[in-house]
């Protein structure tokens, strides 16, 4: 009788119980950083040329919370396991009733998301949105059902807890391999094509104040070092002594309000996720504000600038 007591006060004490808590919480916030997660993954392999501006930046925060949560949740389940009762009382079934509740409704949730897009896909006439959410929805899914089967199958299914690890580790470990063959891959290739568009923004801006200043346009880029903008100067400065960016003037020939114009180039590594052939055949004219997530091929290419 004693010794059923005593197992029962360990089973309740206060480090199981926050182990406990521990344990439910990280698994729960490691499926929110999986929807973040798995949300740009799908965008990316779905919809490549949407938006990837910012991809580099909202890449690297889901993968590194999905790393750390993955590592704590493992770890601290781990400890949790020694000491987890195969018929829980008093407030560790409160913990595992509450935790139960909580991601059975996100369970739900998910499952509503996915029935929604699917009918969105069909009757929708753009569906990418659509089927980026419904694969999002579906590998949540899976995720927090292999979750409530190692809450609720401890005692009930032999080995129960470790099959459940095996299924969640699966679908993290899956979705962070395709981060980085992906986006991440694709933002570590493209940095210095990246920094060449930088460049091609701050010199324009700088050609534009040099104008205002001028009321003409600079012989050279070497001839903007007297109207550096403090915010700007060093990529201008790095742009131009690495010869990333050749200029020419151009011959003024619009009846517009267009007073000058003329060509920056620049080589880049790889053509951008957006970019068709047949965007080779338009002659666009662009201003400063416009040399923004600009489409472009490998190799060399220039921007025909008016002021």
């Amino acid at each position: 009788m004693s010794e059923k007591k005593s197992q029962k006060n360990r089973d309740n004490s206060t480090a199981t119980l926050t182990i406990q808590w521990l344990s439910y919480a990280f698994w729960g916030w490691l499926a929110v950083s999986l929807v973040w997660l798995s949300a740009i993954v799908f965008s990316f392999f779905i919809d490549p040329a949407s938006n990837v501006s910012g991809l580099g930046n909202a890449i690297i925060y889901p993968v590194s919370a999905t790393i750390v949560l993955l590592i704590l949740s493992i770890v601290t389940d781990l400890f949790y396991s020694k000491r987890e009762p195969v018929k829980k009382e008093g407030s560790a079934n409160l913990l595992m009733i509450i935790h139960t509740v909580i991601f059975s409704l996100l369970a739900v949730a998910a499952a509503i998301t996915a029935v929604f897009s699917i009918l969105n896909t069909l009757l929708s006439e753009n569906s990418t949105g659509s089927t980026i959410a419904l694969y999002t929805s579906l590998l949540v899914l899976l995720f927090l059902l292999a979750l409530l089967f190692r809450i609720v199958s401890v005692g009930k299914i032999k080995r129960g807890r470790e099959i459940s690890w095996i299924a969640m580790g699966i679908i993290v470990v899956a979705m962070i391999s395709a981060a980085i063959a992906g986006p991440i891959t694709h933002v570590a290739s493209t940095k210095q094509d990246r920094q060449k568009d930088l460049a091609l923004q701050q010199i324009s801006y700088q050609i534009d104040n040099f104008i205002n200043i001028k009321n003409r346009l600079p012989e050279s880029l070497s001839e903007l070092s007297s109207v550096y903008n403090s915010d700007s100067s060093d990529v201008v400065r790095e742009a131009i002594r690495d010869r990333w960016i050749s200029y020419k003037q151009l011959v003024n020939e619009s009846t517009d309000t267009t007073r000058f114009k003329y060509q920056l180039c620049t080589t880049y590594d790889k053509e951008t996720l957006g970019w068709k052939e047949t965007d080779k055949n338009t002659n666009t004219e662009y201003s400063s504000y416009q040399l923004y997530n600009v489409n472009h091929p490998a190799g060399k290419y220039c921007y025909d600038i008016g002021v």
